[in-house]
């Protein structure tokens, strides 16, 4: 019995490998050094998930902040443009290179100031020389009072393409373009009026305005118009003081961005506190005084005026509180500061845009650029599309499809960039474009509605990703790209005419 229990204990059991008595059992001191390895690896992939977070997080807590203070700046600066005065009429003015008069026999540097300061004119009160043709919304000599211009002898046609449909006050803009290093810049385009296009109409684009629809003809009768025009706004007293009218960069900023961004003074001790920087003057005695605090200028604006019809658009002139238009307030994040008629241009893109799909709020395009450079065009060499970014807004522009030469009527809508699509062949109901980052995207718009619908064919021909202009109207819109719009306030309204208690 003995030894049948002695073999019973010492017996190994084959199935797992260890003695059949536990007390038998090898005990383990330590983990092996591939253990060690395999729990760190584990547990560095799940410290860099974690971490990864962070930054991710990070962006869009700052796009989210960038977004709810642009959309509260834009509410607050259409407030104040009503309280300045900024949407009566009269005081917006425009510049026109092509109608300066000037002695080519000047110096450069006499030439270059009387283009960039003498071809400014009210919209609505222009003078007795040749500029007043161009630039007002009505025909007046100074000191008078202004009449309507007659319709019969100019017609609505050659009306909308000479003085436009909409209106962008843009004082930053045009200060900019003005803004040019090289002497001389501007005497080279006295006469062309699709080179100072940055000057007069929004977007700055450089070229003629070529259009396949006949429903643009209200607004190309002469051949190099665009009815979307870029005006400044000026006091009545700046007017009668000043020759220019126009506001200079520093005064435009002042009125036309955003002074709640303080900006800091961050010490090279972390040991001093922050400090906040003041604006300073300095008076006849030569002391400073601190006047107001300095802010980083990072949100800017833009106010758009868009009157729903040929009627409303004319009462500007006589009544602007006659009929209601939509005023939007466009808000820029780090608006690219352009600097002359070249770099605005380059800053502010024009493309071409069919109507891929349509529904409520919006809709997708499908967006074309124009030819560049290097292709024969005059487009700037760069594409488009390349700041073009998700969340920001877009200006969309056309004429309505009840639209005639005899009473024009432009809509203009913005909306915002809620997808890219740039590679690929998408199936559409219209066709199959061929996608390119540089030439052809396909963009998702949300935004008011837009008057115009889809085609059962987006006519697009030609060689891939380069499609013609489509005679369609939905297929021939245009759609301005201005990077760094993240925020805009629409209403419509009555705009108020002038009044003494105006501020500027």
């Amino acid at each position: 019995m003995n030894v049948r229990g002695r073999v019973h204990n010492d017996s190994r059991d084959f199935m797992n490998g260890y003695p059949a008595n536990p007390k038998h059992h090898a005990t383990r001191r330590a983990v092996t050094l591939a253990e060690v390895l395999i729990a760190m690896g584990i547990l560095m992939i799940g410290l860099l998930g974690v971490a990864a977070i962070f930054p991710v997080g990070g962006h869009y807590m700052q796009t989210g902040d960038i977004a709810d203070r642009g959309g509260a700046i834009a509410q607050a600066a259409l407030d104040d443009a009503i309280v300045r005065g900024y949407l009566d009429p009269e005081s917006w003015v425009v510049h026109d290179i092509n109608d300066v008069s000037i002695d080519l026999s000047d110096s450069p540097a006499t030439l270059d100031n009387s283009i960039q300061n003498g071809a400014f004119m009210q919209l609505s009160d222009g003078d007795t020389g040749t500029n007043n043709s161009r630039l007002g919304l009505r025909q007046a000599s100074v000191g008078q009072t202004g009449e309507m211009m007659n319709s019969s002898m100019m017609g609505s046609t050659l009306r909308s393409a000479a003085f436009g449909d909409a209106f962008v006050i843009d004082p930053i803009g045009l200060a900019g373009a003005l803004d040019d290093d090289q002497l001389g810049s501007y005497t080279n385009i006295v006469g062309d009026p699709e080179s100072s296009f940055p000057t007069r109409h929004f977007p700055g684009f450089i070229g003629p305005f070529e259009f396949a629809n006949s429903q643009w003809n209200p607004w190309h009768s002469v051949g190099a118009y665009w009815p979307v025009r870029r005006v400044t706004p000026v006091h009545s007293a700046g007017v009668l003081n000043s020759p220019s009218f126009k506001l200079q960069e520093p005064l435009a900023r002042e009125f036309f961005s955003a002074a709640d961004d303080l900006a800091q003074h961050f010490p090279v001790s972390g040991d001093d506190p922050v400090r906040q920087r003041w604006q300073n003057w300095t008076p006849g005695t030569g002391d400073y005084f601190a006047s107001s605090r300095q802010s980083q200028g990072d949100y800017s604006w833009i106010i758009s005026v868009a009157p729903s019809s040929s009627t409303a658009r004319d009462a500007l002139v006589t009544r602007p509180d006659a009929y209601p238009v939509e005023v939007s307030v466009v808000v820029f994040h780090k608006r690219t500061a352009a600097r002359g008629l070249q770099a605005t241009a380059e800053a502010e893109r024009l493309v071409t845009a069919r109507v891929a799909t349509a529904g409520p709020s919006g809709g997708e395009l499908l967006l074309t650029r124009r030819p560049s450079v290097a292709e024969g065009g005059v487009d700037p060499e760069p594409s488009p599309f390349e700041d073009l970014r998700a969340g920001q807004y877009v200006m969309v522009v056309g004429p309505h499809p009840l639209s005639t030469n005899t009473r024009p009527q432009l809509a203009v809508r913005w909306c915002r960039v809620l997808n890219i699509e740039d590679t690929g062949q998408p199936t559409l109901p219209g066709g199959q474009p061929t996608l390119d980052r540089d030439k052809q995207i396909l963009v998702a718009l949300r935004g008011p509605d837009w008057p115009w619908q889809q085609a059962n064919n987006l006519e697009l021909g030609g060689n891939p990703g380069e499609p013609p202009l489509g005679t369609r109207l939905s297929n021939d819109l245009r759609v301005a790209i201005l990077p760094g719009a993240v925020a805009v306030h629409t209403k419509t309204m009555r705009l108020e005419s002038g009044s003494e208690w105006s501020i500027d």
